[in-house]
């Protein structure tokens, strides 16, 4: 519901506009893989190259990939503002009012090793198939930006970087 979206921060990480983004400003956008990335099966949600490459790689750059992914990581190419659906979800389907600010919390074994949602590769193996997982809703958003999102979630964008403790209303 629209009421949930007044939760999101007043302010954004630096790679972000610092001013107020309303959720109807923000644009669909897609999780492409290089082409070498789409061969070995390196998923954009879950690859270690999203904190390398997003704003650095100028091929990276100039073609925009794993664009959704490298938002959410607080790497966003220069003027975006995505809305957050996964790349098996039509785009037809949702409307950025329609969602909920989701949170990107690691178990406390990741946190203790530093193994961070938006980059593990535990999201592929362990959302939907993890019991575990599935009651506490670990790494929510990273899931459902993976296509492996828990039952009923459609999540809005806010980067895995941002401090869950500012999405309380």
């Amino acid at each position: 519901p629209s009421s949930m979206l007044s939760a999101m921060p007043s302010s954004m990480p630096s790679s972000h506009p610092s001013s107020m983004l309303s959720p109807t400003d923000c644009i669909i956008c897609d999780d492409v893989e290089t082409r070498w990335m789409s061969a070995v099966n390196d998923y954009c949600a879950t690859s270690n190259r999203v904190k390398r490459k997003c704003k650095k790689s100028p091929y990276w750059r100039t073609n925009k990939f794993c664009r959704l992914s490298c938002f959410n990581a607080g790497r966003g190419y220069e003027g975006d503002v995505c809305c957050n659906v996964p790349s098996s979800q039509p785009s037809s389907m949702l409307s950025p009012t329609d969602c909920i600010i989701c949170d990107d919390v690691e178990t406390r074994w990741m946190s203790d090793v530093n193994d961070y949602c938006a980059t593990s590769n535990r999201v592929k193996r362990k959302c939907k198939k993890s019991p575990y997982w599935r009651t506490n809703k670990f790494c929510r958003l990273s899931c459902f930006n993976a296509g492996r999102g828990y039952e009923g979630d459609v999540c809005c964008n806010v980067p895995s970087s941002q401090p869950s403790s500012m999405l309380s209303p």
